[in-house]
């Protein structure tokens, strides 16, 4: 059996698409993996981009979704309310992939998606909801913003629940995915575009780009 780089040398532009979907699914399941951490970009309320990391948590090949996490008070809920349209990067130097992904976001912060990745965070991201104010808030000196018994601790599975208010889900449906992988011998590089009218229900389309 050849090495790992050489059967990548191999692939066709749909053994591409998937490799990504699955390099994906890794990510958002280990945070070793070079895709559990992305940025995650929009569009402010003046025109300018924003751009900012986020921790991949779930991922959907059927439904062509990527999840993350935030705080509703954070200005991006907004911005993604006004202007649902985003794009993600991923860049795993270990495997020397990138992908860039398009499509559009839905923030949730009530129903089932929503519950079921609140019961499935850990008591440590759950202290992160659990701040006096609002992420972005100016302040005289550095502060954590926890609250005075929270400071040096994780909070109890009881005192967690507070942050259930603050607590966001952001569900992109990708769109367009460009994939870019780096090679000394030559890079290799394929976009694809979703067509939600093909047959049975929509598929990938697309293939080889000039890297």
């Amino acid at each position: 059996m050849g090495s790992p780089e050489e059967e990548l040398k191999a692939y066709g532009p749909q053994q591409w698409l998937a490799h990504a979907w699955s390099s994906l699914v890794r990510g958002a399941a280990s945070a070793r993996h070079g895709f559990h951490v992305g940025q995650l970009a929009s569009i402010a309320a003046d025109g300018a981009p924003q751009v900012r990391t986020v921790v991949l948590r779930e991922v959907s090949v059927e439904a062509r979704q990527l999840l993350c996490h935030t705080d509703r008070r954070s200005g991006k809920c907004a911005e993604l309310a006004a202007a649902p349209r985003v794009a993600w990067h991923f860049y795993d130097a270990r495997r020397k992939l990138q992908l860039r992904l398009h499509g559009r976001a839905e923030v949730h912060v009530e129903g089932v998606l929503w519950a079921r990745r609140w019961q499935a965070s850990s008591l440590g991201s759950r202290r992160c909801y659990l701040t006096t104010d609002a992420p972005g808030t100016p302040q005289n000196a550095w502060d954590s913003g926890f609250p005075a018994p929270l400071r040096e601790r994780r909070p109890e599975l009881a005192e967690s629940e507070a942050g259930r208010a603050n607590f966001a889900v952001v569900a992109t449906t990708i769109e367009r995915l460009d994939l870019l992988w780096l090679s000394a011998r030559g890079h290799r590089r394929l976009r694809f575009a979703w067509s939600p009218a093909a047959p049975g229900g929509g598929r990938w389309d697309g293939g080889w780009v000039t890297p």
